[in-house]
């Protein structure tokens, strides 16, 4: 079954619903609207405490435009019911937040982006700035099973984040910046490459050979 509606001038056609007007105690005209919206040609949901311009943009607590960019105001709670997965084992089906790129194109670089954006106040207005980013995505040309991560911060101009540490396909770690350990560090390789001009040792003894 189809249920047609037709606005008037873009003022907006859904359903409006009230659950509390009728109430034994403390009864409200508080209404939710599932629409296009006033003057908008987007869909929406909105909500309203007191029941006024629930379909209103203002009012909005979901809204998905007719390129289905889709805003969600408030937090959102994804419940998903996953068994245990083995590490090194993961797949996109095992996901509860699944970062899809669609695009169809034999290139690096390619993934999605993460990004951490508040208001930033200029002295007169507030605008909204990028802060910091996560990156990922393939890491090499062509038809393999390469990927990369890569995290960044800012410091200087207001939406020019920059590289702070990438992991690539080898799980090869490189920081742009300072790297603080807070615990102990322990290396468990063959070989061990320090370029540094001074390196500060705090204890006297430096021992060799040690565990043979």
């Amino acid at each position: 079954a189809i249920l047609n509606m037709h606005g008037y001038e873009g003022r907006g056609v859904g359903i409006k619903m009230r659950d509390n007007v009728n109430s034994a105690s403390s009864a409200s005209n508080r209404e939710w609207f599932v629409g296009t919206g006033y003057n908008t040609s987007g869909f929406n949901i909105g909500y309203a405490s007191n029941g006024s311009q629930s379909s209103y943009a203002a009012q909005a607590k979901l809204a998905i435009t007719t390129g289905g960019d889709t805003t969600i105001y408030g937090k959102i709670t994804a419940v998903k019911s996953s068994s245990h997965t083995a590490q090194g084992s993961i797949g996109a089906t095992n996901a509860h937040l699944d970062l899809y790129n669609s695009l169809e194109a034999n290139t690096d670089q390619k993934g999605s982006i993460i990004t951490f954006t508040d208001n930033y106040y200029d002295g007169s207005n507030y605008n909204k700035t990028l802060r910091a980013a996560i990156k990922g995505g393939t890491d090499t040309t062509g038809n393999t099973a390469d990927g990369y991560l890569e995290f960044y911060t800012d410091s200087g101009g207001a939406n020019t984040p920059n590289l702070a540490l990438r992991i690539d396909k080898s799980q090869k770690s490189t920081f742009s910046g300072d790297v603080t350990i807070a615990g102990n560090l322990i290396v468990n390789g063959t070989t061990t490459t320090v370029n540094q001009t001074n390196l500060d040792v705090s204890d006297n003894i430096i021992g060799l050979n040690r565990g043979l």
